[in-house]
């Protein structure tokens, strides 16, 4: 309940009539009796903590005071002040705890309040920190990426320049190996053209040397047949008759083995042939040992010996 000024103005103005009565009574009275005294405490109002101001339902007002009612008995007069007096008690009483109350109220309204920022604090602080661990992760992220594309350059450049490096060991390669196939084709050329030189050289060098071993086989055939007719015993009246005869001849020129090649018809004729060969060895050598042939054929008629 809260105090009004005119309460206070009414509370003074009923002592004010309570202590008229009083004195007025003692004075028409035969025995003087002291009127019990009240002691009111005035309250400014200025000086007490107003809350929340609410809405005070309006009191109808009181009717005018009565007039002055003619003296009463005393004792009904201090019942009256005395209750007065503790309804007065009770006003301040209800006053000071609803002032204890709006103040617990206050109390709790600003430890709630101090609670909820507290808690706001708490929130914005946490936000806070989790904005930060945010932009933390996401700049990690990003050095994380920028490595990762860091790496991945590094490694496409690497992988590029190792590409360049097999390409020109490929390249070089590919020099030397055709360097290494026009040099082998030109030592090929080169060679062929050597042999095909000294296989003419050779060619012309045998021909010549045919010629000459040609003519110095003939020269020693002669030589044969002159040693073999020496000693040769023709058979006589045998007209138109020659034979062939193969000779094998040893390196010291002995004979080897005589074989009748190409008959004459006639075994007499062939027989002697073939007896002169062997009475004439040992056959005299070539000198030039490059034109000794061991397997020789000799052709005997009448008229010569020829070789074959």
């Amino acid at each position: 309940m809260t105090l009004q000024p005119r309460h206070f103005g009414l509370a003074v103005l009923l002592h004010a009539v309570l202590l008229t009565l009083l004195f007025t009574g003692v004075q028409c009275s035969q025995k003087m009796v002291p009127p019990p005294m009240v002691q009111g405490v005035l309250i400014n109002p200025s000086k007490i903590p107003h809350p929340n101001p609410q809405p005070v339902p309006q009191q109808p007002p009181k009717p005018d005071q009565p007039p002055a009612q003619p003296p009463v008995d005393t004792t009904v007069k201090d019942q009256q002040a005395q209750a007065e007096a503790q309804r007065l008690k009770a006003q301040q009483q209800a006053a000071q705890e609803a002032e204890q109350k709006r103040q617990q109220e206050a109390a709790a309204e600003q430890q709630r309040k101090a609670d909820a920022l507290k808690q706001q604090q708490i929130a914005a602080e946490a936000q806070k920190q989790a904005e930060l661990k945010k932009q933390q992760e996401e700049a990690q992220h990003k050095a994380d990426e920028q490595k990762q594309q860091q790496a991945a350059e590094e490694k496409r450049k690497a992988d590029a320049q190792h590409a360049q490096e097999e390409l020109q060991k490929q390249l070089d390669a590919d020099v030397r190996k055709r360097e290494a196939a026009a040099e082998s084709k030109r030592r090929a050329k080169a060679d062929a053209e050597r042999k095909q030189a000294m296989a003419e050289l050779q060619d012309q060098l045998g021909v010549e040397d045919a010629q000459r071993r040609q003519q110095e086989q003939m020269s020693w055939v002669q030589i044969l047949a002159a040693a073999i007719e020496r000693v040769w015993s023709r058979p006589a009246g045998l007209q138109g008759l020659y034979c062939t005869l193969h000779i094998d001849l040893a390196p010291t020129g002995e004979v080897l083995g005589v074989a009748i090649k190409t008959s004459s018809g006639n075994s007499l004729f062939d027989q002697s042939a073939r007896a002169a060969v062997y009475a004439a060895s040992p056959l005299p050598l070539p000198e030039d040992k490059s034109a000794f042939d061991p397997s020789i054929n000799i052709t005997f008629d009448p008229d010569k010996v020829a070789p074959q």
